[in-house]
């Protein structure tokens, strides 16, 4: 059959006729189905592979791993049996079924409580990995699987001593207490207790750290373009505005309805002031519904811990979900250093904490020279360095008489003297900068003035000399903020002088205040008076604050706070001036301090004390201490005018309406009877003044002048 024909039956047949040579095609069986699992009998592997499967024994064994002979292996009841062993020095692994990948279904509670577990360590930015792994190592038990990762990414230094034993339960409760009021008080709905006693957190809106996300950025960025887009929007409409004829509003249409409608000659537009501002309070609803991206900082104090002689676990968490995971462990990092500075004082640190969270500059640039390396994802939680292994192995084989005594409470990290000395000659750089700056020259010339700048020499040259020195001033006299600077600025010209090879003698100088409130007025005054900021070489330290860094040395501090700072470091080790200001002001801690001082000035012969008094009781301190010298810088004394109310309104031509809730309200007959007085009463003759006793408000006219006349 031709082509022609084959298309005049197509198109006659609406079925398409089918070829017969088709239907003798055979029919293939289907394929028969493949074994679900093949038993691999022996299995032998290649040098790579037996190495890589050796490391992994040895990983989970213990290095010492070796392999035995067959007949060590024995079938213990396991799918596993026999699984491996050594012949003809190749390993052999008999088959098995790998049940690691399959998966869990999560449908059971103990997998949720697994999930929700882990969502929640992995919120304080632990690696995942650990975290599974410090859950399973505490069987499920969050707040230990929680305290094992703080151990694990924030160890304590290895020179941090346990705290004392000193403080009860109770006593340890009650200072909390007292924390937690002030810090309730401060932050007021931003601090929130989640367990009592146990569990605090603080909220925070923290800009700086948001600049590390980039999701914030680009909203910031939309943000921007948007508020330029609307200006140049409302520029074009002002503009339009002024070239449009303005016509008068209808008041028919601001009431409700204008029966001329579209044929009034006024205007029916809607006030554009107050749909601006109801747009503009919609947004800022708006704002305020929006919820920002938070930064949590939580506390917690676990079972024993002794806050606020120990550390407590710092975690910081935050809802912005693509803030680094580094970059929240080093803020923490840095949080937890300032903690543990802190409780080696016993000092509360919750405040100080959190207010070194928000401080930029300093958060800022540890976060740009911190190198610390934080435990590895791939690794165990409890994987311990080969050197440090190995160093540890060597010391334990050592001679007993090579194991560290302890000669005394140490506490605190380590003090590099390399890096003091670095920041020593940083310090003493900046002072000589600070040289040529005009508002630190005006300072200088105010500083001139007062009394006590008279007697800067005389006071140097008999702390040479002298070990202790008694300084009698009057108010006014300029002591308790030049005295402090006299040493400060001696260290720093004297330290000028030296070569750059040249050690630096190192000076810390620690100033007294009875109250906390002078504490922190006269170490902002002495700051202001250095043309710097509250915090770097002058700070001051109280109780639940402070504001001192690495490079602070003139610390203004109450009483108790220096007392606190004996218990941990009795000799002070680097304190070289104390300076008791205001010393005339008994109290039982100044008195203890002093009697402390008295006994570690035996001691440290280097150490440096100055008792700064009034004129009244100098002598009664020189002869406590041995008859040492006493310096005496004299005041000076302003006038003083003393202004009365009557005064001030004479002065102000002020005048009280009768109506006023500062006027006296008078009755009938009273105001009848000033009308009377004051129209026939001779009010400046010559009466006697009255008593005393009678008050004001019951005398009359003639009395009353009687009585001011000569005022």
């Amino acid at each position: 059959m031709d082509g022609e024909s084959q298309q005049l039956i197509a198109d006659c047949f609406l079925r398409t006729i089918v070829d017969p040579r088709s239907t003798n095609a055979p029919n293939e069986p289907p394929a028969t189905k493949q074994p679900v699992k093949v038993e691999l009998q022996v299995l032998r592997l290649k040098d790579e592979s037996q190495t890589l499967i050796m490391d992994t024994l040895r990983a989970i064994h213990g290095e010492s791993f070796q392999l035995g002979d067959i007949s060590k292996y024995e079938d213990k009841g396991g799918r596993m049996k026999k699984g491996f062993w050594q012949d003809r020095g190749n390993l052999i692994i008999q088959g098995g079924v790998d049940f690691s990948n399959i998966p869990r279904t999560g449908n059971s509670n103990e997998d949720k409580f697994r999930m929700y577990a882990v969502m929640k360590l992995h919120s304080y930015a632990f690696h995942r990995s650990h975290c599974e792994e410090a859950l399973d190592h505490h069987d499920g038990d969050v707040d230990k699987a929680l305290a094992l990762l703080f151990s694990k990414y924030f160890p304590s230094p290895s020179d941090l001593q346990p705290p004392a034993e000193d403080h009860n339960e109770d006593e340890l409760c009650t200072l909390r207490a007292d924390e937690r009021e002030v810090l309730e008080s401060i932050y007021d709905k931003l601090f929130v207790e989640k367990e009592h006693n146990r569990v605090w957190q603080l909220k925070f809106k923290i800009d700086h750290l948001l600049t590390h996300s980039p999701s914030e950025m680009k909203k910031q960025a939309e943000r921007e373009a948007q508020q330029a887009a609307e200006e140049k929007r409302r520029m074009l409409e002002a503009l339009a505005k002024k070239k449009k004829v303005k016509r008068e509003k209808c008041w028919n249409f601001a009431k409700g309805k204008c029966r001329y409608g579209n044929r009034c000659h006024y205007s029916h537009e809607p006030d554009e002031s107050d749909s601006e501002e109801k747009k503009g309070s919609k947004k800022a609803d708006k704002t305020t519904e929006e919820d920002p991206n938070w930064f949590f900082l939580e506390i917690r104090f676990p079972p024993g811990n002794r806050y606020p002689f120990e550390r407590p676990i710092l975690l910081l968490k935050t809802t912005c979900s693509d803030i680094p995971e580094q970059l929240c462990l080093r803020v923490n990092r840095r949080l937890v250093q300032e903690c543990i500075e802190l409780t080696n004082d016993g000092m509360p640190c919750i405040y100080a904490v959190a207010d070194l969270l928000q401080n930029d500059a300093e958060i800022g640039q540890f976060i740009e020279q911190d190198r610390y390396q934080f435990p590895d994802g791939r690794r165990s939680l409890f994987y311990v360095p080969e050197q440090d292994a190995g160093e540890s192995g060597i010391g334990e084989n050592l001679p007993t008489h090579h194991q560290r005594g302890v000669t005394g409470r140490q506490t605190g990290s380590k003090v590099n003297p390399e890096q003091v000395m670095k920041e020593d000659r940083n310090i003493v750089r900046k002072f000589m900068d600070k040289q040529t700056n005009d508002a630190y020259k005006e300072m200088l010339r105010n500083r001139r003035k007062l009394p006590a700048w008279t007697k800067m020499a005389e006071i140097i040259n008999l702390m040479e000399s002298h070990q202790i020195l008694v300084i009698s001033g009057e108010t006014g006299c300029g002591k308790s903020t030049q005295v402090p600077q006299f040493l400060l600025d001696d260290w720093l010209l004297q330290s000028s002088k030296l070569q750059s090879k040249e050690p630096l003698r190192h000076v810390e100088i620690i100033c007294t205040q009875p109250r906390r409130l002078s504490a922190i007025g006269v170490a902002e005054r002495v700051a202001e008076e250095r043309n710097e900021k509250i915090g770097n070489t002058v700070g001051y330290q109280i109780r639940l604050e402070n504001k001192i860094s690495s490079s602070t040395r003139l610390t203004f501090c109450t009483t108790g706070i220096l007392l606190r700072r004996l218990q941990s470091d009795p000799t002070l080790t680097s304190v070289t001036h104390i300076i008791v200001d205001e010393v005339h002001e008994r109290s039982e801690e100044s008195d203890f301090l002093l009697l402390i001082l008295k006994e570690l000035l035996f001691k440290r012969t280097d150490l440096k004390v100055i008792l700064m008094s009034a004129t009244l009781n100098s002598n009664l301190f020189s002869s406590y201490f041995g008859d040492i010298p006493v310096l005496d810088i004299p005041g000076r004394t302003f006038p003083v005018e003393q202004l009365f109310l009557e005064d001030i309104l004479e002065r102000s031509e002020f005048v009280l309406e009768p109506d006023s809730q500062f006027c006296r309200k008078l009755r009938k007959g009273e105001q009848e009877l000033l009308m009377q007085e004051l129209e026939y009463s001779d009010v400046k003759a010559a009466n006697a003044a009255p008593a005393k006793t009678i008050k004001d408000e019951n005398l009359k006219m003639a009395d009353m002048f009687a009585r001011y006349a000569g005022k």
